[in-house]
């Protein structure tokens, strides 16, 4: 199973020409798209929380740096 790059909680930078969104944000929600078949696809898109107090919709080209992760005990 294909899983996001990214993690509920997750602390990103925004590369430079998103700035005019925030330069750093919160990951809130992880959307998951996928196609099923031959030719499938999976996708994901990400709602984040800007230092704007902002929320809006990312995908993980926006991300330049992850700087913290929710660390979860299984």
């Amino acid at each position: 199973m294909v899983e996001s790059p990214f993690q509920i909680g997750d602390i990103v930078k925004l590369r430079d020409r998103y700035h005019e969104n925030g330069r750093y944000a919160i990951v809130i929600e992880i959307n998951r798209a996928e196609s099923f078949g031959d030719g499938g696809w999976i996708s994901f898109d990400y709602l984040v929380m800007n230092e704007k107090e902002q929320l809006i919709h990312i995908t993980e080209s926006c991300v330049e740096v992850v700087y913290s992760r929710i660390i979860r005990k299984k």
